[in-house]
């Protein structure tokens, strides 16, 4: 046999565009104790291989190049084909020709991408001891003539341990279809069904779904309590979702099939076919997750782990069987951004399609070069009729596309590094926009909204201090606005950060209020100043009396707690008059003023006395 230090410290190649699963594989054999890995240049028409450093292995995928992918193929093949060294070909589409004609052309072996690790370290194994042995029995071949007869011994012996890797490697092929620790089919045979199913989906007029369940937190419960224990936890909550399946398969009247699959790391698949409508698909989900609901019972604990599904639908968004599973990913991470159990997958939740790529490239480069704006709505007091503060909001005026709407790009930086520079940009310009009030001599504090995002960012606390610093603002000039769902989606972490920014003067105000679901303790619990009653309450109030209870309520609440109480979406005199009866402190809407550049804010400000100038 190949001595294991042989394997680990062979060459392996990494041809492929896209660097993410350059890295993700590196990473992978890195943990397997491959040490020699390396990716030289881009994978095009060109010469790949260095030939004075040839590898053993080629691991090749030619999904992202330009161009024919059988061409490139056909002539990395030619390149690569006189020193015999072997190629494995990962691809997304494993019924496609060009499969076929990769067999045909001599790469050795194909998997599916995304591939499960211990197959794909198994495979690179075989076809570098395959690799190793042929040259074995070639070299010894050559100097065969005139050889001695232990000499031919070895000969034979190499060339039987060669026919018996290729037997194990067959078996592990017709074994490979299923994953080995809970028996279901793995993502090779999932993208093998979804192929077939999708391919004809139009013509047959159905509806498939595919339902992406995960386990919460599931990593971090492995290493708690052990991996011998999550395995038992992967393969009990296999055993409840074949169960789930069979009880639905058994149903009379169902002309559903299904498909049940392990995805990776504690995530199961459930492809629907035949479905009589979506709606139904959203019923099997909601099904399968009480099923799952129950605790997992291992010998020394019992553990109560919860379970989201991303689901998505055909042909209703795509008939491609690498889309359907991107959607189901789409759906699924904003189910965990959300703390919600099930979300279907919808164009409005999905910040990876290209346009909205691009549109986060461009919003970087918008941040760094300054070409965002804010402009501000007045906030007034109920009693004097002056203003008393002002809510910074963020705009982008693109130059090719126009105004485009805050709730268009916020959402897209709020899942990608971006929203940090985004929020400290907001924060230095409203603070230099409050100094430039407290100059004019204006009594009047300025509100910024923080996303989810930020209350979990530990350095919020200390970049909105440096800031103060920088425009030399004084703390109780900023008002941090946050909803009620950003604090619950962390509280206990949102509730340090928001003591934090207490400490240092700024402060905190709940907006949205009545949206959101936190409890009147958990509130009491927060160091806030202000909040606002949501526009949806404040706009039919003046006709809806359940409305105008809820706001009546609320502000009593507030001022019980010893808050200041804003009504935002204020629009007519009359909603205007009951606030001002009900004792609410501020208000905020078209009614006043709508939201302007600061240029016209002065010019709106100084007529018929709407400002007190009493800094100086």
């Amino acid at each position: 046999m190949v001595p294991g230090n042989q394997l680990k410290t062979a060459k392996i190649l990494l041809a492929d565009n896209d660097l993410v699963n350059v890295l993700a594989l590196k990473n992978i054999l890195h943990a397997h104790g491959f040490r020699n890995i390396y990716n030289n240049k881009p994978v095009t028409n060109e010469r790949l291989v260095d030939p004075d450093n040839l590898p053993a292995l080629v691991v090749l995928n030619v999904d992202n190049t330009n161009g024919s992918q059988l061409q490139v193929l056909k002539n990395l093949l030619r390149e690569i084909a006189l020193p015999e060294i072997p190629i494995l070909l990962l691809t997304r589409d494993t019924n496609s020709e060009l499969v076929r004609n990769a067999l045909q052309l001599g790469v050795k072996d194909v998997i599916s991408w995304p591939f499960n690790e211990n197959e794909v370290v198994s495979r690179i194994s075989v076809l570098l001891e395959n690799h190793y042995l042929a040259k074995m029995v070639r070299e010894r071949h050559m100097g065969q003539k005139g050889a001695s007869p232990g000499h031919q011994l070895q000969v034979i012996e190499l060339t039987r341990q060669l026919e018996q890797i290729k037997r194990t490697q067959l078996q592990d092929r017709q074994l490979a279809g299923y994953d080995s620790l809970t028996g279901l089919a793995n993502t090779a045979s999932l993208c093998d069904h979804l192929s077939n199913v999708m391919r004809n989906i139009r013509e047959d007029d159905r509806i498939v779904a595919m339902l992406l369940f995960s386990l919460e937190s599931f990593s971090e419960i492995t290493k708690s309590v052990g991996y011998a224990s999550g395995d038992q936890i992967l393969q009990a909550a296999a055993d409840r979702i074949s169960e789930s399946v069979e009880r639905l398969s058994n149903l009379k009247n169902s002309p559903e099939t299904y498909f049940t699959a392990k995805y990776s790391g504690g995530k199961f698949v459930v492809v629907i076919n035949d479905l009589e409508s979506e709606t139904k698909a959203i019923s099997i989900a909601h099904r399968i997750l009480a099923t799952m609901s129950a605790p997992f019972e291992l010998p020394n604990i019992v553990l109560d782990i919860g379970t989201q599904v991303g689901v998505s639908l055909a042909p209703r968004f795509t008939t491609e069987a690498t889309e359907i599973v991107r959607q189901s990913e789409v759906a699924l991470h904003t189910a965990k951004m959300g703390s919600q159990p099930l979300i279907v997958y919808e164009k409005s939740i999905d910040n990876y399609d290209p346009r909205r790529l691009a549109l986060m490239a461009e919003l970087r480069k918008a941040i760094n070069n300054d070409a965002l704006y804010l402009v501000y709505q007045p906030k007034i007091d109920i009693k004097t009729g002056v203003v008393s503060g002002v809510e910074a909001l963020l705009r982008w005026n693109h130059p090719e596309l126009g105004l485009i709407p805050p709730n268009e790009f916020i959402p897209l930086a709020e899942q990608s590094s971006v929203i940090k520079p985004l929020t400290v940009w907001v924060l230095n310009n409203a603070m230099r926009q409050a100094t430039a009030f407290a100059s004019s001599g204006l009594d009047i504090a300025i509100a910024v909204n923080i996303s989810a995002c930020s209350l979990r960012d530990d350095s919020l606390v200390g970049y909105t201090k440096m800031l103060l610093q920088k425009n030399n603002v004084e703390p109780n000039r900023l008002i941090l606005e946050i909803t009620e769902s950003a604090m619950m989606q962390d509280p206990n972490k949102g509730l340090n950060l928001l003591n934090q920014l207490n400490n240092i003067g700024v402060q905190i105000s709940i907006d949205d209020y009545g949206t959101g679901y936190s409890s009147l303790a958990y509130l009491k619990r927060l160091p806030v100043k202000e909040m606002k009653i949501d526009r949806t309450f404040i706009k039919d109030m003046a006709v809806d009396e359940d409305d105008k209870l809820i706001v009546g309520t609320t502000i009593d609440m507030g001022h019980n707690f010893g808050l200041r109480v804003i009504a935002e979406g204020v629009e007519d005199g009359q909603t205007v008059k009951l606030l001002k009866e009900m004792g609410c402190d501020q208000v905020q809407g078209y009614y006043y003023a709508k939201p302007m550049p600061v240029g016209e804010l002065y010019e709106w400000m100084t007529v018929d006395n709407k400002v007190a100038w009493t800094l100086n």
